[in-house]
């Protein structure tokens, strides 16, 4: 009974024993777990941080990169004609001007002056050493390459009759190739080629000695495409244009009546006259 007794006492503690190693051995296991669990967590944490700190810093590089390559873009000064019509504007008010001022690029040192009388105005365009004031003292002392005048008349019919206006019909023809043609308008010493554009007429002259010349036929070609190229303004009736096939001073002359009113422009280059007169408001 004793022995028996004993043995059960020992079994029971054996029992006991492995229990509570089994338990330790279970709890060693779950805070292994935890940790590797922990580890794995905060390195995959630090994985997407990195990653989301290189994605911000590529963000923010790309950003920079397309800032930097975008255009850098400024508002266009003002021309010089601007400047100098800005000061016209305030002697002769909003009449007509020309807006643009006729030459192969705009030049920094344009410049001009006025004169009035009771009938209207007269504006001189220069090209000086150096910009000066408008209208100052010494633009006088320039030559001006182009004027544009403003005569104001007490009747519509006087101002018609004061536009060099020419009527082509009963002239002889001339052949200028592609569909065009001109009319030959023979004077003492020199000789014109005229035609009819809308209410204008157009005459290119060349000094012959009795014949169209031979600059007469290519001058009056060249402003033919010159008209395609630009619109002149349109006269309440008629308007006339007076070209030399080679310009000599302010030859150059375009003349349209408004009402009672005629305006006129003179250049020293035929493409400078046409530029001024087709910018005029």
């Amino acid at each position: 009974m004793k022995q028996a007794f004993m043995t059960s006492v020992a079994l029971l503690s054996m029992v006991i024993a492995l229990g509570g190693c089994h338990a330790t051995q279970k709890h060693a296991i779950s805070e292994s777990s935890s940790t590797v669990t922990k580890k794995t967590s905060t390195k995959i944490s630090n994985q997407e941080s990195s990653k989301a700190s290189q994605e911000s810093s590529k963000t923010s590089k790309m950003a920079s990169s397309s800032v930097a390559s975008q255009p850098m873009t400024s508002k266009k000064s003002e021309s010089r004609l601007d400047t100098l019509n800005a000061a016209l504007i305030k002697v002769i008010g909003n009449n007509k001007k020309p807006m643009a001022d006729g030459l192969d690029s705009d030049s920094d040192n344009l410049n001009m002056r006025y004169t009035t009388n009771k009938y209207g105005y007269t504006i001189y365009y220069s090209v000086g050493n150096t910009p000066k004031n408008f209208n100052d003292g010494t633009v006088a002392s320039e030559k001006p390459y182009a004027t544009f005048s403003k005569t104001a008349y007490s009747s519509m019919d006087k101002a018609d009759k004061a536009v060099p206006y020419i009527d082509p019909k009963g002239l002889p023809a001339v052949d200028l190739g592609n569909g065009r043609k001109a009319y030959s308008d023979l004077s003492a010493g020199s000789s014109g080629l005229v035609w009819k554009a809308g209410r204008w007429s157009v005459m290119v002259t060349s000094v012959t000695g009795g014949g169209i010349g031979e600059n007469g036929v290519p001058a009056t070609k060249k402003v033919m495409a010159l008209f395609d190229k630009y619109t002149l303004p349109v006269p309440n009736k008629v308007g006339g244009v007076l070209f030399r096939a080679t310009p000599v001073d302010l030859s150059q002359t375009i003349i349209w009546q408004e009402g009672a009113t005629v305006y006129s422009l003179g250049a020293h280059s035929t493409e400078t006259a046409i530029k001024m007169a087709s910018s005029v408001k």
